[in-house]
């Protein structure tokens, strides 16, 4: 006569929690570095409205000079602290364009920087 035998051994119940302990930590590496990245992408986000909105002022001037500047500003609803950076370039006497350069900084080595270009 045989026995039936139902359930599972401990050495399965051992491996199939090793297993699913194994794909919650997976899980949870992948969501937290999705959330570090997607922080870091609306502060990228902040700055670069920031030297957007600093360029605008800059182009409704009636007139350029050179001029290089830093403010401190702080980066969205984080209220990051970070410094925005005007450079304006004066034309050289053969060339009839402003060079306006705008650089955010913010944390320990993150940067946006944009250029544009003004007819003299």
């Amino acid at each position: 006569m045989k026995r039936c035998r139902s359930g599972f051994t401990l050495m399965e119940v051992l491996l199939a929690t090793v297993i699913i302990a194994l794909g919650f930590i997976g899980g949870s590496v992948f969501f937290y570095t999705n959330r570090k990245n997607l922080y870091s992408a609306r502060l990228e986000r902040y700055a670069t409205w920031s030297a957007i909105k600093k360029i605008e002022e800059i182009k409704g001037r009636s007139s350029l000079q050179e001029e290089e500047t830093t403010e401190d500003i702080s980066l969205g609803e984080y209220n990051i602290p970070a410094e925005r950076i005007l450079n304006i370039t004066e034309p050289e006497d053969d060339d009839l364009i402003w060079e306006i350069e705008v650089k955010v900084r913010w944390g320990e080595n993150k940067e946006v920087s944009l250029n544009t270009y003004l007819p003299k």
